[in-house]
């Protein structure tokens, strides 16, 4: 298996663009690449938690991690794995905190599955 550099998904363009208020409520949904799979749509998460929206530990995982990201006023990165359509999705999230939001990038990496990523959370 190839590594995969952390520092590799800086450059990494998107297959989504979230925007999230600190809370973790959806604020927006700028960007999807049509090709990827959702586990909600971005009409049903407009105004709705993290909380709300994916499964509780998930939830609870990514909101975690966004906290630090928006407490530490840097970058933070998540890996999570998503049902969808009965076979298992590797995500991973690039959380930046703004003036106030927070911006998230987000990759499907079942479309990079040569690599492996190590990640800390």
């Amino acid at each position: 298996m190839i590594e995969f550099p952390i520092n590799a998904w800086l450059a990494t363009y998107p297959d989504k663009i979230f925007v999230w208020n600190p809370d973790g409520k959806y604020l927006g949904y700028p960007y999807v690449n049509p090709q990827t799979k959702h586990y909600v749509g971005p009409e049903k998460i407009i105004g709705r938690y993290i909380q709300e929206v994916l499964p509780s530990e998930i939830g609870a995982k990514v909101l975690s991690v966004m906290r630090v990201a928006w407490l530490g006023h840097q970058m933070q990165i998540c890996t999570i794995q998503l049902p969808l359509e009965g076979v298992t999705h590797k995500v991973c999230i690039r959380f930046f905190p703004q003036d106030h939001i927070i911006i998230g990038l987000v990759n499907d990496y079942k479309l990079l599955n040569n690599y492996s990523l190590n990640s800390p959370h």
